[in-house]
């Protein structure tokens, strides 16, 4: 241990707050130097790129499929994986369709009605749902979709329909903004299309403050997955048009 004597204040203050100055320099030096080291730097190709410290974590990283191979990551996060995808299968109703893997999906009758099966499905965060539905009705899909529309009971903040083909589905689709009962509002996307005298109907709803491309995106993969096979003995049923909602 080396202990200094100063017989002269001034000298003595001097020295002192060099000591000062010359540890507060040695510290942010180290400072500097050990937040480089333990930083991550997240690029997407010459799009843009951003460094962060390690204490933070970084979740929920949307990767379109035009630039995935571009996403590059150092350190200690791991390479973003693409959203992984399960497929739902009905046998009996001859019809299939993927939806994320994360996602809950269940299954619900309504006997006697003309919804021949009703399939709910939401995320792990219960933000978005959405629901699948196959109809035997005696009508066109244009007429379903007009006194659908007609007799619901929603209140619409916007809504727009267009009539859209999707591979081999010739539909519609209805994008909308409703008010829930509390007075929030709901984005809503539903594809509609008609195979051998049944409706289909693919539907996702979250708020509209939480919705995102992502969702979009989800929502038109599940659409374009979505298959029907060739069924035997084919009904033509009769019956009035149905009362519409949204399950919200």
């Amino acid at each position: 241990m080396i202990v200094i004597i100063f017989k002269d204040i001034k000298k003595k203050v001097i020295s002192s707050l060099v000591m000062v100055l010359l540890w507060a320099t040695i510290y942010f030096s180290a400072g500097v130097i050990f937040q480089n080291i333990f930083m991550f730097n997240l690029s997407i190709g010459n799009l843009f790129s951003f460094s962060c410290p390690s204490h933070l974590e970084i979740h929920n990283i949307f990767i379109n499929d035009r630039v995935d191979d571009a996403i590059t990551v150092s350190s200690n996060i791991s390479q973003p994986e693409r959203q992984k995808f399960s497929t739902y299968t009905s046998l009996k109703g001859k019809f299939s369709f993927k939806y994320p893997s994360a996602f809950s999906v269940i299954e619900k009758e309504f006997p006697g009605s003309e919804i021949l099966y009703h399939i709910d499905f939401s995320d792990n965060q219960n933000v978005i749902h959405g629901l699948v539905q196959v109809w035997e009705i005696p009508y066109s899909l244009n007429d379903f979709l007009n006194n659908s529309k007609e007799t619901s009971n929603l209140e619409f903040k916007s809504f727009k329909s267009a009539q859209v083909k999707v591979d081999d589905k010739d539909g519609y689709l209805w994008d909308y903004v409703i008010y829930s009962n509390d007075n929030n509002t709901y984005k809503a996307l539903e594809y509609f299309f008609e195979k051998e005298g049944r409706i289909y109907r693919v539907s996702m709803f979250a708020p509209e403050a939480q919705w995102s491309k992502a969702d979009e995106n989800t929502f038109w993969k599940m659409v374009k997955s979505f298959e029907v096979r060739e069924r035997k003995n084919k009904t033509s049923p009769t019956s009035s048009f149905p009362y519409y909602s949204t399950s919200l």
